[in-house]
């Protein structure tokens, strides 16, 4: 067993910020599974909390150098998942399967009637939207983002690559966010005030 896997994660972390890639190593080992989870828990989606997660790590070692000291490393990680999910879900509110994601903020940040009503306009328009995509771009942006498959189990359905499986679901994020962008900029720009106001509560 190497000497690494008795460090504890605040350890690791100063040795992080020294550029050492085994720490780094350890450190993803022992607390991928666990932030993965965490993830998909709140994005409902298996390619997206994988993104999260990676992202997670890819930002920790790029800014390793500037890492804080502290006493609890994995309440940092988690706290670093925190902010990745947000910035995900407001990315990514313009599609259907980020609905729910937007009800998860509305749980985050408190019952307000007004961002509620907001939501239900939002989501209505949405809908009006997804049914107008072409067939195929609507049927495989419906499984990934209201059935939760993964791109490789919808390219197996259809038979075809998982790169054109993204490509459908990014055409049509494409069109559903230029067709609402302007219609609901006000109630957005409403909901990032609540976000950013509550952000430290995450």
């Amino acid at each position: 067993m190497s000497i690494y896997q008795s460090y504890t994660a605040e350890v690791l972390a100063e040795l992080i910020k020294e550029s050492n890639e085994k720490a780094f190593e350890i450190i993803f080992i022992r607390f991928k599974d666990v932030l993965q989870a965490q993830a998909y828990k709140k994005l409902g989606n298996k390619d997206d909390a994988q993104d999260a997660v990676q992202s997670l790590f890819v930002k920790l070692w790029e800014k390793r150098q500037a890492l804080p000291k502290t006493n609890n490393f994995s309440g940092y990680l988690h706290q670093m998942l925190r902010n990745i999910i947000l910035n995900m879900l407001l990315h990514k509110k313009m599609n259907e399967s980020h609905l729910v994601s937007f009800q998860h903020v509305v749980d985050f940040f408190g019952d307000d009637a007004d961002q509620q009503l907001r939501l239900s306009e939002l989501q209505h328009t949405i809908q009006a939207e997804i049914e107008q995509l072409p067939k195929k771009m609507k049927t495989v942006f419906l499984l990934s983002r209201q059935g939760y498959l993964s791109h490789k189990e919808i390219a197996q359905k259809f038979a075809i690559s998982e790169s054109t499986v993204k490509n459908h679901i990014k055409a049509a994020l494409k069109k559903i966010r230029g067709r609402i962008k302007s219609t609901f900029l006000m109630s957005i720009c409403g909901l990032l005030l609540v976000i950013s106001h509550s952000l430290l509560n995450l």
